[in-house]
């Protein structure tokens, strides 16, 4: 392939991975806001519990989604590494744009605990959001009849 095409094929993995985990974030503060927004999602424990396991299904499945990516970015970025090195200086190209996340793709290990953290803050979030609120006694004013 074409050192162009690889390129761009390597910004494509890197406009994918931008726009899943902004789409991740959007589905995380919305169901936040619909649990902050709704009675109904905040007191019924068989909601709560739907959601929880919807919200692990889709975490799981985004999870799964952007790993497969990064293994995919994985293998381009090396093929656009032999295509610049196969050409006359393109070692020595290679090596300074090494680091750069031009011709590599970046590590798993920044994955998941990101991932796994903003799991951990949704579920805590509705765990909290759905918690029954603890009720202030009544207060009872003096009440004069004149």
């Amino acid at each position: 392939m074409e050192v162009n095409s690889l390129l761009d094929q390597v910004f494509r993995r890197w406009e994918t991975l931008l726009a899943a985990w902004n789409f991740y974030l959007v589905v995380a503060f919305v169901l936040l806001g619909l649990f902050i927004l709704s009675k109904s999602a905040r007191t019924e424990r068989k909601v709560f519990r739907l959601l929880a396991v919807g919200w692990m299904f889709f975490a799981w499945t985004h999870f799964l989604g952007i790993l497969y990516m990064v293994k995919q970015w994985t293998a381009v970025a090396a093929m656009l590494k032999e295509a610049i090195a196969a050409r006359e200086g393109g070692t020595e190209f290679v090596v300074r744009l090494a680091g750069s996340g031009i011709v590599e793709a970046p590590n798993a290990v920044w994955i998941v605990p990101f991932h796994l953290l903003l799991d951990a803050f949704v579920l805590f979030g509705m765990w909290v959001l759905c918690r029954p609120q603890p009720t202030s006694p009544p207060s009872y004013t003096s009440v004069t009849n004149e």
